[in-house]
């Protein structure tokens, strides 16, 4: 849709399921150049004073945070922002959650793919980048779902 608007013509796209389970990859994706552990704590944290080491789980919801997703939701030190907030499912998409046992790793899904795959955004990879990889579905322990926070947005 566009509107004029003193001359210049805005552009307005409607939010749909899809665009925001999107924004939610393109928002960890744009990190990808220049992680910075900092920023992504001093948003999820309620006292960024005690910032954990390792932070696969605060670039996550700062990526929800930037699409306009679960604003109200804040990281809990020792807890994470996973159980009680979000729901287990067993039909991921892009933008929900992963989480895989060793070493209680957090990554975002990218894409399901038809090989048995998933593509996921790692937070805190070797060396503390931000890597994207395809990882078998049968070692990711439990997938978590944003529909409920995607659905408030809409």
């Amino acid at each position: 849709m566009a509107v004029a608007l003193g001359g210049s013509i805005a552009f307005f796209t409607r939010k749909t399921e899809s665009s925001l389970h999107q924004a939610v990859v393109n928002a960890a994706l744009a990190e990808k150049s220049n992680p910075n552990p900092d920023k992504y704590w001093n948003d999820v944290l309620v006292d960024p004073s005690s910032k954990p080491k390792e932070w696969c789980g605060a670039l996550l919801l700062y990526a929800l945070h930037r699409a306009g997703l679960g604003l109200n939701i804040k990281w809990k030190v020792g807890l994470g922002f996973l159980e009680g907030i979000l729901p287990r499912t067993s039909s991921p998409k892009p933008g929900d959650i992963a989480y895989f046992t060793k070493n209680q790793h957090q990554a975002l899904v990218k894409s399901i793919n038809l090989n048995g795959t998933i593509t996921v955004i790692n937070g805190n990879d070797t060396g503390g980048s931000i890597t994207v990889k395809d990882t078998p579905r049968s070692n990711v322990a439990a997938f978590y779902s944003i529909q409920q926070l995607v659905q408030k947005a809409l």
